[in-house]
């Protein structure tokens, strides 16, 4: 799911979608990995310079694990700055 608008110059992006997240737990002797079902949501500002994009981006993912070694929440906030050119 992505939204996306034009605003002076600059992009400005929000979305959410679905995913997993890899999940490796470890408890003195015992571990254990695992794939969890994740979502995701975030938003992202850019502006075209040169030949390309400077971008900006946060969001949040959570999942939930519930193994053998450990449960709990996955995920949590993410940032990016960055800069991206169109192939």
């Amino acid at each position: 799911l992505l939204y996306q608008m034009a605003f002076r110059g600059w992009r400005l992006r929000a979305g959410a979608g679905a995913g997993v997240h890899l999940v490796r737990s470890r408890i003195a002797a015992r571990w254990e990995l695992v794939v969890v079902p994740a979502a995701t949501a975030a938003a992202e500002v850019s502006r075209r310079i040169g030949p390309g994009r400077v971008l900006a981006e946060v969001g949040y993912a959570a999942g939930f694990v519930d193994g053998e070694v450990a449960d709990g929440r996955t995920g949590g906030l993410f940032a990016t700055l960055g800069y991206g050119v169109d192939l």
